[in-house]
């Protein structure tokens, strides 16, 4: 594997990712940064295993184990076992603190892969990065910032941070409760006990699941549901009465309905409705 480093020229203007390095290096030297690295640092073992130090605990990187470092945060890593190779990009924009925060991907955090499929997902990502960074054209800084949100979604989907689930395997996880939900959200007695019981998880532990997999909890997710069937109802020619669409949904009255849908939509069903 040869040692390849791509910089593409920073932009004048500000975009909201940009990528500043990619690489892939046979033979990770020791690097001490007690100032940090100036933008975002994605640092990743592919041959051997290092160990890196950060905010104040020490993690080991076996193979494809990675790290994600914020800028500027003081940090030492070198390799402990055999010739220790990586790949790195690194990373920064106007919106990339937000973007990051959007996906939900924690930083600093440590990253690892459950499935073969989430492994080469993340290699290939790696590779069009660098295949894109080595295509120096006059458009190739916004198709870089481009291949770097694409590289922080498939993160998002195959990757765990932490002991936490892969958003796939979050989703495939909740299939069950979700299709659950499909056929009982006219139950109005649904509650937290009611949905964790589906999977026989603690509701403290599906509703982890669910912010990974879908970024909200499960009843909040319920409640989404029944607006969403409400809002077929409240489309079709001959529309059922308010508080009949109301009890078929599952609400014990239209009074909560209404201000639901209000919440959630931004107007009435009755507004809805007269749109349709």
């Amino acid at each position: 594997m040869d040692k390849k480093h791509c910089i593409p020229a920073l932009p004048e203007t500000p975009l909201p990712l940009y990528l500043e390095s990619v690489g892939l290096n046979p033979e990770q030297e020791r690097i001490s940064r007690p100032q940090g690295y100036p933008v975002y640092h994605w640092l990743l073992t592919v041959r051997g295993e290092g160990v890196i130090t950060f905010a104040g605990r020490q993690e080991r990187l076996p193979v494809q184990t990675a790290v994600l470092l914020p800028p500027h945060l003081p940090h030492v890593y070198e390799g402990t076992a055999g010739d220790w190779a990586t790949a790195y990009v690194t990373f920064d924009g106007a919106q990339a603190e937000g973007i990051l925060a959007s996906l939900g991907l924690p930083c600093p955090s440590v990253w690892t892969w459950n499935t073969a499929e989430g492994e080469n997902s993340m290699k290939a990502e790696t590779q069009r990065l660098l295949a894109a960074a080595e295509r120096q054209h006059p458009g190739s800084l916004l198709e870089l910032s481009c291949e770097v949100y694409r590289f922080l979604a498939a993160l998002k989907q195959f990757g765990m941070p932490g002991r936490l689930p892969s958003l796939s395997d979050a989703l495939r996880v909740l299939e069950p409760v979700t299709r659950w939900l499909e056929a009982h959200y006219g139950d109005p007695g649904i509650g937290m006990p009611e949905i964790a019981s589906v999977l026989g998880h603690s509701p403290r532990h599906l509703t982890t699941l669910f912010r990974r997999a879908y970024g909200t909890t499960p009843y909040a997710y319920l409640l989404s549901l029944r607006i969403r069937k409400a809002k077929e109802l409240l489309g079709g020619g001959a529309s059922p009465p308010i508080h009949v669409i109301a009890g078929r949904v599952g609400f014990r009255d239209a009074s909560h309905f209404i201000a639901t849908f209000r919440r959630l939509t931004g107007m009435t069903p009755e507004q809805y409705r007269s749109l349709h």
